[in-house]
């Protein structure tokens, strides 16, 4: 679709989010006019891919050549969002159903963090074993974590089968999530297979986020070339499979405005289902709009608390939630200590008395099974 024709649509001109990836937002809109657009894209030839609900709001993809359109309508803002994305760097993410040959039961783990005999602060690292002896990475922690993430890729990987990482999603940019991949690309790439990048890095000539960016596009092509990697750039509402995961996006740097000044705020936030168990990982996202949003949609077994349980996360979201386990991304030290008397939030004491079990990092692995 021409770009003066959603111009004229949404009345106003795009902000590019990506390279040749644009976004249009218009407020004070209603369903109907949500509707009027879908219905502007099949005049205009373009294929429904997937149409999703969650909450009251709508969300849709559609797709003509190599070009997806993403369209958002959130009721309780009365906003309408248009994402145009040519696909010039990344791929079609995979949208339907895959089939998949169980080898064992599928596990959650949050490998340690643990540098020497000193338990970090902060880092994220979670790792989804699925049911054909495949992984998903999420984030992965620090550079330093690397050789760690790859002794445990190789105690978990099937006898005779060649470490296969099916998705590595990154959720931002900061160093303690992102700063693994990159190293781990760089020592391993000849031994682990990465099928698949998932990250919406944020793009902005005004940040002012004084931490490092790792996640920028030029860093992902260099890694991701390298690797014989495909990126997959979510949008709003999606839902990706890989495997038999499925993983839904609730949160993406497309509703991020162009002077985002911390890129906890540019996170991606999305619910993994396998095995008729849900996870939810807001990783960074701080907002108080989840539960506003999304409601009973929040619903999960499992909970990686939201920015290690320093900020963001509210009680009134945890009890939409209502996780039977919680895990807490922070060294067990700094549960016990910052998190506990620093941060004294009612979100965490909330999951801590509700939950069944709630982990933080202890110096080993930890893992359940789904």
């Amino acid at each position: 679709m021409e770009i003066n024709v959603i111009n004229e649509f949404m009345g106003s001109f795009p902000e590019e989010i990506g390279t040749k990836c644009w976004k249009w937002a218009a407020e004070n809109q209603t369903l109907d006019r949500y509707d009027a657009f879908l219905s502007l894209l099949l005049k205009n030839n373009y294929s429904l891919l997937q149409s999703e609900k969650l909450g009251n709001n709508k969300f849709a993809t559609y797709m003509l050549n190599n070009q997806t359109v993403s369209v958002t309508f959130f009721t309780e803002y009365n906003r309408l969002m248009v994402v145009l994305d040519s696909m010039e760097l990344t791929k079609l993410p995979p949208l339907i159903p895959s089939n998949n040959n169980c080898i064992h039961s599928p596990k959650l783990s949050m490998p340690t963090l643990k540098k020497g005999d000193s338990l970090l602060g902060a880092g994220m690292s979670f790792v989804l074993t699925l049911a054909e002896g495949n992984f998903i990475i999420i984030d992965g922690g620090y550079d330093f974590n690397a050789d760690g993430l790859f002794s445990f890729l190789s105690e978990n990987t099937p006898e005779n089968k060649k470490i296969t990482v099916t998705a590595w999603i990154l959720s931002h940019g900061h160093e303690d999530h992102a700063g693994c991949f990159f190293s781990f690309c760089e020592r391993y790439a000849d031994e682990v297979t990465v099928k698949a990048i998932v990250a919406n890095p944020y793009r902005s000539k005004t940040r002012v986020d004084p931490l490092k960016d790792w996640l920028t596009e030029d860093a992902l092509l260099q890694v991701s070339n390298k690797i014989n990697a495909v990126w997959f750039r979510p949008h709003l509402g999606q839902n990706f499979d890989f495997d038999g995961c499925s993983i839904q996006f609730f949160h993406t740097q497309d509703e991020v405005p162009e002077n985002c000044d911390w890129l906890n705020k540019t996170s991606l936030s999305f619910m993994a289902a396998v095995d008729k168990k849900r996870i939810f990982f807001p990783t960074d996202f701080e907002d108080d709009i989840f539960a506003q949003l999304y409601g009973n949609d929040l619903r999960c077994d499992i909970l990686q608390v939201t920015h290690h349980g320093y900020s963001g996360g509210t009680e009134e979201e945890y009890k939409y939630m209502q996780p039977k386990i919680a895990f807490f991304p922070v060294g067990a030290t700094f549960l016990d200590g910052r998190i506990k008397a620093d941060y004294p939030r009612a979100a965490n004491y909330y999951l801590i008395n509700s939950a069944e079990k709630y982990f933080s990092d202890s110096g080993q692995t930890i893992t359940v099974d789904l």
